[in-house]
C-alpha cells in the first residue's frame, strides 16, 4: 500500500502536464502543491470522524489516483495530448560533470535515508512523537502533551510523514519526505534560475549548489522541517515569477496561495521567507497598473493560504489563545527587542556561525571582533533577549543541527554583490529580496548556536542566483568551481555525525549506518538505549497495555514508542499524564494506566495515580500495577 500515493503523485504530474503551456518541472512543482494540499485536506477531514486509519488512508489515495486517470483520459479524449517535447539534448563534458554529481549526491542520500531510521533529537522529542499520537488517535487533533511543541509546532511535515508511517505500519520511510523535498529544491533551484536568464550551464550549476549545502544534505535523510520549508518556498517564488511575467493565469494565483499556505503551515519562519518575495509580486502588479484585474484572483489566494492553515490555528487558538502557538514558545523563539542595533547583532552572529574553523586562534579572534561589535552597538553578545543560551563559536561540526556551509556562504556573498550591479533588473530584485529573507530571520528570531539550520532556506533560495551568475564565469572558473561545491559537500554525505556510511574516529558515530543494527542507530546512547530496554522488558513481562508518560519537556518520547512497539501493538496505548498544563483539558478520564514511566517526577515519590514504585533504573521511575 505505501506505492499509492506514489502512484497518486504520477498520474497528477501527468494531469498537470497535459494543461498548455506546461513543462515537467512547473508540472512537477505543481504537483507535488496538489499533493501537500490532499494530504491536508485528507488528515482534517479523516480526523472530524477519527478515521485516520490504514485502510481510509489507502482507499483515500486510491480513490485520488482514479480520479485523476479518468481526468486524463477525458482530456485526452477532449483533444488534449502531452506536449512530448522533451529531447535528449547534447551535453558536454562539463554539463555531464554536473549531473553526474547532483546524481551522486541523490543517491547516497536517498540511501541514507531508507537505510537510517530517525535519529534527530527533535524528531524522537516530538516530531515522530507527535505522529504516534495521532495514529494512536486516529486523528490529527491536539491531545495531551507535556511537549508542547507536539500540539502548536506547525504540522504539514509531519502530515505528510503520517501518511507512510501508517501505510507501511513503521518508520521505514518517513525520511523520504525531506529527501523528495531535497530532490524538489534542486529542481525548482534550476527553475528559478531559467527565470532569471541562465542558460543550462547556469541552471546546472544552480542545482548543484543546491544539492550540495552541507545543511541540505543533512536534512535530506531526516524529519526535519526547513529542507520541506524551502521547497514551498521555491515554488511560491516560481509562480511569483510567472504571475509578474504573465505567463500564468488564475490558476496561478490559486498556486501561489496553496504554495505559501503550505510553508506556513510547515513552519512559522517561512513568514520570513516568503514575505520579500510577495511584497516583490505586490509592487509588480501596481507598475504594470494591473490592480482592479487581479483584485479577485488576489483574494482567492489569500483564501486558499487561510484555507490550508485555518485548522491548525483553530486548534491552536482554542489551547493557546494565539493561532500561532504558545504566547510563552513565542516570546521564547522571538527578539524580545526590535532595534537597529539588534539586526546588527543578529546578522552578523547568524553569519559567523557558518564561518567557524578548526583554528582555535581564528575563532576566539573572530569571537573577539563580535564582541567588540556588540560593545560599539550597546548590546551583550548572549543577551538573553535576543539570544537563546550562551553565543559562542566551536570548531566546523559534522551534526545534523550544527554544520555549516561556509564556501557557499562565499559564493553567495560574492555572486549577490555581482548581481545587484548586474544590468538585468531581475538579478537585482532578486538579489534585493534574498538578502531582505535573511534580515527578516535575523530580526525576527533570537540567534542560537543551532541558527545554521533554520537559515536553510535562505541559501536554497539564494541557489538560483548563484547559479545565474557563476553561470555566465569562464570555464576555467566554472569547473573549479563545481568540483569545490562538491569535494566540501563529501564530508556531511559520506561523514554525518550521527549516521555515517563512512565513520570518522572522534568526529561521527563509532559504526557506518551499513553495520550498526537499526535499533541502535535510533540513539547515539547505547546506555541510555539500555536503560529503556529494562524498563520496557518490566512493562511487558507485566501485561500492561496501558502506559502513562510523565516526562521532561525535552525527552525523546518517541524512542518509548519504538521498543514498545507501539502504535501497532493493540491494545497497547501511551498516553501522557499531565496538570497544569495548556493541553490537560484534552485529557482522557477513561485512560487509567496500569503503569507510568516517569522522568520527572519527585524523587520522594513512592507511588504514582495509585501504582507502587518499581526499583528505580537510571533517571527513570516505574510506577506499575502488580495486577494490570
Amino acid at each position: 500500500m505505501i506505492i499509492l500515493p506514489f502512484a497518486a503523485f504520477v498520474v497528477i504530474v501527468l494531469n498537470v502536464y497535459l494543461q498548455p503551456g506546461a513543462t515537467i518541472t512547473r508540472s512537477l512543482l505543481r504537483a507535488s502543491l496538489i499533493m501537500g494540499g490532499l494530504i491536508t485536506l485528507s488528515n482534517v477531514l479523516l480526523s472530524i470522524f477519527k478515521g485516520l486509519t490504514t485502510l481510509n488512508i489507502a482507499l483515500f489515495w486510491g480513490l485520488v489516483f482514479i480520479l485523476f486517470l479518468c481526468r486524463g483520459f477525458i482530456m485526452v479524449k477532449k483533444g488534449r495530448s502531452l506536449p512530448l517535447r522533451l529531447r535528449i539534448e547534447h551535453l558536454g563534458l562539463l554539463d555531464g560533470f554536473l549531473l553526474a554529481m547532483i546524481f551522486i549526491v541523490a543517491i547516497v542520500t536517498l540511501i541514507i535515508a531508507l537505510v537510517a531510521p530517525v535519529q534527530t533529537y527533535d524528531s524522537l522529542t516530538y516530531h515522530m512523537s507527535r505522529v504516534a499520537h495521532w495514529v494512536q488517535n486516529q486523528s490529527v487533533s491536539i491531545y495531551p502533551t507535556g511537549i508542547e511543541r507536539q500540539a502548536e509546532m506547525g504540522p504539514f511535515a509531519e502530515y505528510a510523514v503520517l501518511h507512510l508511517y501508517i501505510l507501511q505500519h513503521g518508520d521505514r520511510f518517513v525520511n523520504l519526505v525531506d529527501w523528495f523535498a531535497f530532490v524538489g529544491c534542486i529542481a525548482a533551484s534550476a527553475s528559478i534560475a531559467s527565470r532569471l536568464g541562465s542558460g543550462r550551464r547556469g541552471r546546472l550549476i544552480a542545482a548543484l549548489f543546491t544539492a550540495t549545502i552541507p545543511m541540505a544534505i543533512a536534512q535530506a535523510s531526516s524529519t526535519m522541517t526547513d529542507i520541506v520549508v524551502a521547497f514551498w518556498v521555491l515554488c511560491m517564488i516560481v509562480e511569483v515569477f510567472d504571475l509578474i511575467s504573465l505567463n500564468s493565469s488564475l490558476d496561478g494565483w490559486v498556486y501561489l496561495g496553496l504554495a505559501t499556505g503550505l510553508s506556513i503551515l510547515t513552519k512559522a519562519t517561512a513568514v520570513a521567507f516568503a514575505i520579500p518575495f510577495l511584497v516583490w509580486l505586490g509592487v509588480s502588479i501596481l507598475r504594470q497598473k494591473r490592480v482592479r484585474r487581479v483584485i479577485l484572483p488576489a483574494v482567492l489566494s489569500v483564501i486558499m493560504l487561510i484555507g490550508i492553515n485555518i485548522y491548525t490555528w483553530t486548534q491552536n487558538y482554542v489551547t493557546y489563545h494565539n493561532p500561532v502557538g504558545s504566547p510563552i514558545t513565542i516570546a521564547y523563539h522571538a527578539n524580545q527587542i526590535i532595534t537597529p542595533a539588534v539586526l546588527v547583532s543578529n546578522v552578523t552572529r547568524n553569519i559567523i556561525l557558518n564561518l567557524s574553523s578548526n583554528n582555535e586562534a581564528f575563532n576566539l579572534f573572530t569571537l573577539k571582533v563580535l564582541v567588540k561589535i556588540h560593545q560599539w552597538i550597546g548590546l551583550n553578545i548572549s543577551d538573553p533577549r535576543t539570544t537563546l543560551g550562551e553565543f559562542f563559536l566551536s570548531k566546523p561540526s559534522l551534526g545534523e543541527d550544527t554544520v555549516g556551509n561556509p564556501y557557499h556562504l562565499v559564493l553567495l556573498a560574492v555572486c549577490i554583490l555581482i548581481g545587484l550591479f548586474f544590468i538585468r533588473p531581475r538579478y537585482r530584485l532578486y538579489g534585493i529580496s534574498v538578502i531582505t529573507t535573511f534580515l527578516l530571520f535575523s530580526i525576527g528570531n533570537k540567534a542560537q548556536v543551532f541558527a545554521i539550520r533554520l537559515q536553510l532556506p535562505f541559501f536554497i533560495i539564494a541557489a538560483p542566483i548563484a547559479g545565474a551568475i557563476a553561470g555566465g564565469w569562464k570555464s576555467w572558473l566554472r569547473i573549479p568551481l563545481a568540483v569545490l561545491l562538491f569535494g566540501t559537500s563529501l564530508p556531511a554525505l559520506f561523514s554525518l555525525q550521527q549516521r555515517p556510511i563512512i565513520p570518522l574516529e572522534g568526529r561521527t558515530a563509532a559504526g557506518s549506518i551499513f553495520k550498526t543494527p537499526r535499533l541502535d542507530l535510533y540513539y547515539p546512547d547505547s546506555a541510555l538505549l539500555s536503560t529503556y530496554s529494562s524498563v520496557v522488558e518490566e512493562i511487558q513481562s507485566s501485561r500492561c497495555t496501558q502506559i502513562g508518560l510523565m516526562l521532561g519537556g525535552d525527552d525523546p518520547e518517541y524512542l518509548w514508542w519504538v521498543l514498545l512497539g507501539a502504535p501497532w501493538k493493540q491494545p497497547l496505548r501511551l498516553e501522557w499524564m499531565v496538570s497544569d498544563t495548556p493541553t490537560e483539558r484534552f485529557d482522557d478520564p477513561n485512560f487509567h494506566p496500569c503503569a507510568v514511566i516517569c522522568t520527572s517526577c519527585p524523587e520522594e515519590w513512592s507511588q504514582a495515580f495509585g501504582l507502587p514504585l518499581k526499583q528505580p533504573v537510571g533517571n527513570i521511575r516505574l510506577f506499575i500495577s502488580t495486577n494490570p
